[in-house]
């Protein structure tokens, strides 16, 4: 069934089964400084945030500055609220480590986090991986440092790195992939076997496979059309080997394998190319243990694909350079799986938007809930203090989902004027018996909130407001009614 909205008297058609995602949040740290890239590389799970700060310059006790050494906050949320858990830094830390660019949760006791520009000697960008484990306080303990066998200069190991509670892919740029796996006697992870390479490596780990991306690699004889290749442990020799070889559905230059992301019985491959950006999905077949082709999901949006992440039937891809009302401040596309085919149902942003915000870098779901990066965003949770690229972390969640609306009614609504100065109205399709109206700020702060009974037209004066982009939302006996962006001018 469908029902009809009108906004702005423009008549919208929006189905029911679609989610109604609604940014909730805003997250930056305390104390934050320009070029820290908060939010680059970042993952939800349970009631934990694991973030990047790969620019950051200063250790766990924000002191000791040193030029992009990088840094690692893990949040918690406690009371209805983030609290900083802690910063993590390297024990041997140096400037331009960049550690925390990228970064693998094994399980909830164990992360690996990368440091692909740290120098060995004098050799540069040679890279290393820190493994911390959790402690029975829920401390973070770096317990390992592993370098590659051979460190030379520009392998940038720890570029990109796939872990589950056992297994730890290390992917390096121009110099194949190393795995290593958990020793429950030593409680420390050993070599297991280096996969030379001169192309770079991508690793996803999952279900006891390893996906490698290598989206520069020459397949007949044409450069940078990119390959997925997928390793399966062979119980017999005790070794990894090549399971399938996976090619682009689409010839060309795509510099296939960008991205890797396996969940469920799904396989879901991002195509980097600036010119045809797709996400190729392939889907297990359990008889033959292969993933076969299913589609293609196209979009023209600038960086589409550089992040993926499902939970829960519900797949978000990142586009950290689209047009949303803002040129390239980002966007994340969000999408269901309807009749075996994944369909697009919502496009995100954050309220808050700016050019080149890099909204989408970092982004993961869970619990149905999304989280987007956006590192190169310059304010604070509040909207003020300019930091150039200090970054922010946003939460959206799907607002159909706090009240229960019944199938049968149609809603319909005018908002005007919009953008507005002093005064905004909304007039409903009738007259409810109670209402509330509920304006919140980019942060996700409540800032108005006004009742109304036996009315079909509410009138607010949001004149204590300062001027930007707000949420509205109006709700009647437990059912949201509407929720719509509203602008305030000067």
């Amino acid at each position: 069934m469908k029902k009809f909205y009108i906004i702005s008297s423009l008549f919208f058609i929006i189905n029911l089964s679609a989610q109604n995602f609604t940014q909730t949040s805003k997250l930056t740290p305390v104390i934050r400084q320009g070029g820290d890239s908060f939010g680059f590389d970042l993952l939800l799970k349970n009631n934990f945030l694991y973030s990047s700060l790969h620019g950051n310059y200063y250790d766990s006790n924000d002191q000791n500055s040193l030029f992009k050494a990088g840094s690692f906050y893990v949040f918690e949320w406690q009371n209805n609220s983030w609290v900083k858990k802690t910063k993590l830094v390297a024990s041997d830390r140096s400037s331009s480590d960049e550690f925390g660019k990228a970064f693998a949760l094994g399980d909830d006791n164990k992360l690996f986090i990368g440091a692909a520009e740290k120098r060995s000697g004098t050799s540069f960008a040679v890279g290393a991986v820190y493994f911390f484990s959790k402690n029975n306080n829920g401390d973070w303990i770096q317990v390992q440092k592993l370098m590659p066998a051979v460190a030379a200069a520009y392998t940038h190991f720890g570029y990109r790195l796939g872990a589950d509670s056992n297994t730890l892919a290390v992917g390096t740029e121009g110099k194949g992939f190393t795995i290593y796996e958990y020793n429950s006697s030593s409680q420390m992870f050993d070599f297991k076997q280096n996969f030379p390479s001169i192309y770079n490596s991508n690793p996803y780990v999952y279900n006891n496979r390893i996906f490698i991306g290598s989206s520069n690699q020459v397949v007949n004889g044409t450069s940078d059309t990119g390959q997925v290749t997928i390793y399966k442990k062979n119980i017999s020799s005790n070794t990894w080997e090549l399971n399938q070889t996976i090619n682009s559905p689409v010839t060309g230059s795509n510099q296939f394998g960008f991205t890797t992301h396996a969940n469920g019985d799904y396989l879901f491959i991002t195509a980097a190319n600036s010119i045809n950006r797709f996400v190729a999905v392939y889907k297990l077949e359990q008889a033959t243990g292969q993933y076969n082709y299913v589609q293609t999901i196209n979009n023209g949006a600038t960086y589409f694909g550089s992040r993926i992440s499902i939970d829960n039937n519900l797949l978000a891809i990142n586009a950290p350079g689209a047009t949303n009302e803002i040129t390239n401040g980002g966007a994340v596309f969000l999408y269901r799986l309807e009749n075996n085919i994944w369909v697009q149902k919502q496009k995100i942003f954050n309220n808050d938007s700016h050019p080149y915000d890099g909204f989408g870098y970092g982004l993961s779901v869970n619990n149905n809930n999304v989280v987007v990066g956006a590192p190169d965003h310059d304010f604070d949770s509040a909207g003020n203090n300019i930091s150039t690229s200090a970054g922010a972390v946003y939460f959206f969640n799907d607002l159909s989902n706090l009240a229960t609306q019944e199938s049968e009614v149609v809603y319909s609504y005018k908002i005007y004027p919009n953008p507005f100065i002093k005064n905004i109205s909304i007039l409903l399709d009738k007259k409810y018996e109670i209402l509330t109206a509920e304006v919140y700020d980019s942060s996700g702060k409540k800032v108005y909130a006004e009742y109304f009974s036996e009315r079909q037209e509410l009138d607010m004066n949001l004149e204590s407001l300062i001027p930007g982009v707000y949420q509205i939302r109006v709700i009647s006996k437990n059912k949201q009614i509407l929720s719509s962006r509203i602008v305030k001018k000067q």
